[in-house]
């Protein structure tokens, strides 16, 4: 009869999932997932899998973070919908812990892995298609709202917050600033197409 686990799963994928988002998947060792964990070769891969599986539940957790960030901050935020969403990308953009930025893991397995590897490109688009989605309907509450033009395309205008929150991402790594990755996700909400201005009436 197997013995019972005496450690709590949440926990251990939590730290799994930090582990890869701060070095990616090829830089961590078993090693590493050894000690965030502290468990040991056998209780690991044996509750678990190996690295890879552990690197795909790391994906899962991810996605579901992400979502909840997203309708939490959309639903409780202040503010009209459009500066609900400007306030909450560009929080998710600058925050400094890599395990609740949109986009570290994602933008780390399509890197590393996506090309080679199926399943891992299958979790990041569907994660990618889901955040798309929840972006479009805020936009398309902003339209309702007359913060945007009626004749927005909100599908198209989701998926530029979308690149432009991926792109970011990689540019923190070449050296760009919070204030200055912060100041790129706002203006790309702020310049989103609003409300056509009424024409002057004739005197």
């Amino acid at each position: 009869m197997p013995r019972p686990r005496s450690f709590d799963e949440r926990e251990v994928l939590t730290a799994i999932c930090a582990q890869f988002e701060r070095v990616g998947y090829a830089a961590t060792s078993l090693d590493d997932l050894m000690q965030v964990t502290g468990l040991g070769k056998g209780s690991l891969y044996g509750a678990f899998g190996d690295k890879r599986q552990l690197f795909l539940r790391a994906l899962d957790i991810n996605r579901e973070r992400q979502i909840a960030a997203l309708c939490a901050g959309l639903r409780d935020g202040s503010g009209s919908m459009l500066e609900r969403l400007r306030a909450l990308l560009v929080r998710m953009a600058t925050t400094p812990s890599t395990e609740e930025r949109f986009g570290c893991l994602l933008v780390r397995g399509a890197t590393e892995l996506g090309e080679d590897d199926p399943e891992v490109l299958a979790r990041t688009q569907s994660t990618f298609a889901a955040i798309e989605e929840l972006v479009a309907q805020a936009l398309a509450a902003a339209v309702s709202e007359g913060e945007l033009h009626q004749d927005t395309d909100t599908s198209a205008q989701a998926r530029v917050l979308l690149a432009t929150l991926q792109g970011v991402e990689l540019l923190r790594r070449g050296g760009l600033t919070e204030q200055t990755i912060g100041e790129v996700v706002g203006a790309a909400v702020t310049n989103l197409p609003g409300p056509a201005t009424p024409a002057p009436v004739a005197g």
